[in-house]
């Protein structure tokens, strides 16, 4: 029983070992995107979201203040090829990371928020691990 406890916990911490490298790896593959292509999750997002949202009176996207004169024109491009009638407004916000945004409508919006995102995938890691603990705890 000992040995099989040993065991257990080693493999838990493999699999938390490997669950963290994986996070890591992909956290800097995300931070070199974005240092390089900073507004192209925030065009994709929009592009998905103007479709259904062409008959919205208005969206307001918010983004780093560094990329409001930057983006514009494409945004508004985007508007246009979507068939937005709508009044597009975009604005700089100083607490907004570079690469996130928040898209706002009369009646909704959504948000990109990178932080939040790591917050969440450390959570459900988390999760997973401490009921991967409680299922080899019940085995043994």
């Amino acid at each position: 029983r000992s040995i099989l406890a040993v065991l257990d916990a080693e493999r838990l911490r493999v699999e938390r070992d490997a669950l963290d490298l994986a996070v890591l790896t992909a956290a800097k593959l995300a931070g070199a995107l974005i240092a390089r292509e900073p507004t192209a999750e925030i065009e994709a997002l929009l592009k998905e979201c103007l479709a259904p949202l062409a008959k919205a009176p208005h969206l307001v996207v918010r983004l780093t203040a560094d990329h409001v004169e930057r983006l514009r024109p494409e945004l508004d491009r985007l508007a246009k090829e979507a068939g937005f009638a709508g009044r597009l407004v975009v604005l700089g916000e100083p607490e907004i990371a570079t690469g996130d945004c928040r898209i706002e409508w009369a009646d909704g919006g959504l948000v990109r928020d990178r932080a939040a995102i790591e917050a969440k995938v450390s959570d459900l890691i988390d999760q997973y691990m401490a009921g991967r603990a409680a299922d080899l705890a019940a085995e043994g």
